[in-house]
């Protein structure tokens, strides 16, 4: 059996969560998000931040986006989709993928597969750094 991960209430984690799920921030990090919050909670520590992040994340509330160089992104888009993570500006992308592999996940599920997780990111050069 699953542990039940107990949601803990407060004004810095509604804040938080309000903030990303807005998409004003496009994929930030716990740094970026910090930065906003302290504006209207100038008291708050960055490891308050990165605690609620982390767990909104692990109640699926947020999506993790963990890149190659260890940055890590939090996406309040939490349907099923991808990421492209330019390797030059670290920025993140979603990536539309072709409904072909959609159908394909779809038929693992048809044939008896609980998938609880699925992750696929593309890593490279965004067209603004690849412009050099």
């Amino acid at each position: 059996m699953t542990p039940q991960i107990r949601k803990r209430r407060s004004r810095a984690r509604d804040f938080i969560y309000r903030l990303v799920k807005s998409g004003s921030l496009d994929h930030p990090t716990a740094i970026d998000v910090y930065e906003v919050v302290r504006k209207d909670m100038p008291h708050i520590s960055l490891g308050t931040v990165y605690r609620n992040l982390k767990e909104l994340s692990q109640e699926s509330e947020l999506v993790k986006i963990e890149s190659s160089d260890g940055a890590v992104h939090f996406d309040h888009n939490t349907t099923p989709h991808s990421h492209f993570i330019c390797r030059a500006c670290g920025k993140v992308f979603d990536a539309k993928l072709r409904n072909d592999i959609i159908s394909r996940i779809t038929s693992f599920k048809q044939q008896g597969f609980l998938i609880e997780s699925a992750e696929l990111s593309f890593t490279g050069v965004c067209p603004r750094c690849n412009k050099g």
